[in-house]
């Protein structure tokens, strides 16, 4: 039984050299970003579980953690980000001049496989840039 000062298998606390090395390589990617023409995007840990089926594997949506919201409906914490951006894109965004380029760096989270232990919580910072085309538009 877990005790009440233990944090969970997989997740990780940071502080001292640690915290100052993610937040120098999570600074390094908003400059290169900004560099680029990309703004920030940030969306809310918890989505719609169905939000998911759109943009996993079978394998990857049987390790969302779910919960349920006080009506009833099926949350997820998010366990990567560019569906989420996806769903911002097409909806709050989709008016918007293409094309659209944003990065982000959150938390994500994922249910480890019974073939192996690994960290549940993870950082994963990244761009997405929407409504352009070809390898140059992924070099930009």
């Amino acid at each position: 039984m877990a005790r009440a000062w233990e944090r969970p298998v997989g997740t990780r606390d940071f502080f001292g050299s640690a915290m100052r090395q993610r937040n120098q390589i999570i600074h390094a990617v908003r400059n290169t970003a900004k560099t680029f023409g990309y703004g920030e995007i940030e969306t809310p840990m918890l989505e719609y579980s169905r939000t998911f089926q759109f943009g996993l594997l079978r394998d990857d949506e049987e390790r969302l953690f779910r919960t349920f919201d006080p009506s009833g409906h099926t949350l997820a914490l998010r366990p990567e980000m560019t569906t989420p951006v996806a769903r911002v894109a097409a909806t709050l965004l989709a008016r918007e001049p293409l094309p659209l380029r944003l990065m982000y760096a959150a938390k994500t989270y994922q249910t480890p496989t019974l073939r192996a232990k690994q960290t549940i919580e993870a950082t994963q910072a990244g761009f997405e840039c929407i409504g352009d085309e070809g390898l140059e538009a992924d070099a930009r």
